[in-house]
């Protein structure tokens, strides 16, 4: 037939073949298959909503098959092969997924990608995953046990983007058993809330350097902790830039060079304070370690740790 008007009830149980538009007012119970014509032409409208037997608790289903993971009802929509989504896809649970997930571009938490949100990112221009923290969830990736999922850890917004690890603990008992990981834009940092920093069975393995060539005012870099001293010109002050307090370098002389004791500190430009308060007549091969501290009396200086004569 070119078309059909259906009352308040209609039940097809053979079947039938509607060329023009199908009218229906109340229910429609299709008992076999319900073949919809062409998707680039035709349109299926409806103003209701779709749902499987009641009789039998079944789900609405797009082709042949079997629901595998899920306990079919009424409310429950089962596709067989591809399913294809133009716009976006809202969840009121959870959203599972029994094999391999694969995204083509990327994922962010909370709603559209800014500058706030966390997000995974994927870039085969550039070669890299990015997980870029944002302020919304603290700036900070905290790792924990699972058995602790729900529990606030603690840790305020941080300027940068921080990687704390947790111990096993329950944060509500002791939340100060984390290590962090950041980059305070000066400096690589590991931080901590207890404890010590331990490297069980490995070593420690400092960086040489670049040369530094002996002048009045010397400067190191942050390459590295030992540096050869070049030249023979006397060296008065080393500059504390790019150092903090605690920190030990080591000099190795190249040649003859002296090392001057007491010298006055001059801004950055930081004072040696060497053993026997005298200075230190390098020859080559010699090696000096000094350490950057400061005291109450005496200030912030270059202190002697100790000294090889080779």
């Amino acid at each position: 037939m070119d078309s059909a008007t259906l009352g308040s009830e209609a039940t097809l149980i053979g079947g039938g073949t509607v060329n023009g538009n199908l009218v229906i007012t109340g229910d429609l119970t299709v008992q076999g298959n319900f073949n919809f014509g062409d998707a680039g032409v035709d349109i299926l409208t409806i103003a209701g909503y779709i749902q499987g037997s009641a009789s039998g608790n079944t789900s609405v289903n797009i082709g042949a098959g079997t629901p595998a993971s899920m306990t079919p009802t009424t409310d429950s929509f089962y596709v067989t092969g591809d399913s294809e989504f133009d716009g976006q896809i809202y969840s009121d649970g959870n959203l599972r997924a029994n094999n391999n997930l694969v995204i083509n571009s990327n994922i962010v938490w909370g709603g559209l990608s800014t500058g706030t949100r966390a997000q995974i990112r994927q870039s085969g221009s550039f070669d890299q995953l990015l997980w870029a923290l944002g302020s919304d969830l603290g700036n900070q990736l905290v790792i924990g046990s699972a058995l602790y999922n729900t529990r606030d850890y603690d840790h305020a917004l941080t300027t940068d983007p921080t990687v704390f690890i947790q111990s096993v603990t329950d944060p509500n008992s002791d939340n100060t058993e984390w290590m962090s990981l950041t980059h305070d834009q000066a400096d690589p940092v590991i931080g901590g809330g207890k404890g010590r920093l331990k490297l069980d069975s490995l070593g420690l393995q400092n960086s040489q350097g670049a040369d530094v060539a002996s002048a009045t005012n010397i400067a190191v870099g942050s390459d590295g902790n030992v540096f050869e001293l070049t030249g023979t010109t006397k060296v008065d002050l080393i500059s504390n830039v790019g150092w903090q307090e605690g920190s030990e370098i080591m000099l190795v002389a190249n040649e003859n060079v002296t090392i001057d004791h007491g010298t006055a500190t001059a801004t950055t430009n930081v004072t040696i304070l060497l053993a026997g308060a005298g200075d230190y007549a390098m020859t080559a091969n010699d090696t000096l370690t000094l350490v950057l501290c400061s005291t109450t009396a005496n200030g912030q200086a270059w202190r002697e740790k100790s000294r090889a004569v080779i």
